[in-house]
């Protein structure tokens, strides 16, 4: 792998090409920019290359966390201790659950919409994809730059590396050195641990620069100039390619439709079931939202059967 000093540096930063996993109800996104939180598959990786990853801040306390395969276990146990043949409940008993029952019918309501928003977002992004600006020759990464880089994946088992856009953000306005380790430094350096004799940046770490003497770098200068450039010019082509296919506005209409869904969602986790009907709509939940995009046939063998109790008790017509 390349490095950015011949003597232990720290290889740049890599982001290799990856795809991304949708929302429940949809296909793959090229940029996870729709992907909810609230979803226990939403995190993902970087997108393909590096700086066209933007997360999204986690509006609920997380159904990842919140739905664990033992609370999934327990609500199952706590379904099957149930007598499904029971005598008639007494008046709290049968109003127990109609809130939950109310919010799964609320939820089903809301969700073709919403898939249909996400679908269409998915649909934009392919697009974009095939009509995305080029890069500037100015960004492709070479040894001795001050910045990491991200790997495009070409055909032929090939790759480009470019600048880091992050990495080229974070040099913007920075003043650019050249350092030396000083002579009379060089035994209290080599005695540090190996990590802290590694660079970040092609720079010394901040606690160790005292060691070194430093000197504004010209051609560093020049050559961070040169990138916030580019990289400015690149991003302000996509922005321009995403407002004429649309995107600003569908990504709008997805948060509209998501923000009630996740009222519903975090209501219905925080509702403890007391009855049949109550355990149904809890499992409506997981087939409906948590698990809408989990392909049955890669399911476990454990996590296969959990999915088939599920789905007949979400379904299922049972005596009062």
């Amino acid at each position: 792998m390349p490095m950015a000093d011949s003597v232990l540096s720290t290889p740049p930063l890599t982001y290799e090409a990856v795809a991304t996993t949708s929302a429940p109800g949809a296909l793959s996104l090229c940029r996870p920019l729709v992907i909810r939180d609230s979803r226990p598959n939403a995190s993902q990786a970087s997108g393909a290359e590096g700086e066209l990853s933007t997360e999204r801040a986690n509006c609920s306390g997380g159904p990842g966390a919140s739905m664990t395969r033992r609370s999934i276990m327990n609500m199952m146990v706590g379904a099957a201790a149930i007598t499904v043949a029971a005598p008639a409940q007494d008046a709290f008993a049968q109003n127990a659950d109609r809130e939950l029952c109310d919010l799964a019918q609320r939820l089903q309501a809301l969700l073709p919409d919403y898939n249909a928003a996400v679908e269409r977002i998915v649909a934009l992004w392919e697009e974009y994809e095939k009509r995305a600006p080029d890069r500037s020759d100015v960004l492709r990464w070479r040894p001795a730059d001050p910045v990491g880089y991200v790997r495009e994946k070409l055909p032929g088992d090939r790759c480009q590396t470019w600048c880091n856009h992050y990495d080229i953000e974070m040099q913007r306005g920075v003043i650019q050195y050249e350092l030396s380790l000083k002579q009379e430094n060089e035994e209290e350096f080599f005695a540090l641990p190996e990590d802290d004799q590694l660079r970040e940046y092609d720079r010394p770490k901040a606690h160790v620069q005292h060691l070194f003497s430093k000197k504004p770098s010209e051609w560093k200068q020049n050559r961070v100039n040169k990138l916030n450039a580019a990289a400015d010019e690149y991003r302000a082509a996509g922005v321009s390619l995403e407002k004429q296919l649309g995107l600003p506005e569908a990504e709008q209409f997805e948060e509209d439709l998501y923000a009630p869904i996740l009222e519903i969602v975090d209501r219905m986790e925080a509702i403890e079931p007391l009855t049949i009907a109550g355990f149904q709509a809890k499992a409506m939940l997981l087939l409906k939202w948590h698990w809408a995009d989990r392909p049955r046939a890669q399911l476990g063998w454990v996590e296969g059967k959990a999915f088939a109790l599920v789905c007949g008790l979400a379904t299922a017509k049972l005596a009062a």
